[in-house]
């Protein structure tokens, strides 16, 4: 399974000056052979969204696939 990831934007950097991470979801493998885009979170959502609250199954921050 390939699943394609989008690079960091401007908005991404405008999020890392708040101190804030965006998250993408990261579909579930349903077929060994599959091509998939990662689905990112909302510019709004991430940034008023509580950084205690852990995100839903299935998202991850993008900051981690990149390490």
């Amino acid at each position: 399974m390939t699943i394609k990831i989008q690079p960091p934007d401007v908005l991404d950097d405008i999020l890392k000056i708040f101190g804030k991470k965006r998250a993408v979801y990261m579909p579930e493998h349903s077929h060994k052979y599959e091509y998939c885009l990662a689905k990112r979170e909302n510019f709004f959502q991430a940034l008023f969204r509580s950084s205690a609250k852990p995100l839903p199954k299935g998202w991850v921050y993008m900051d981690d696939i990149y390490k």
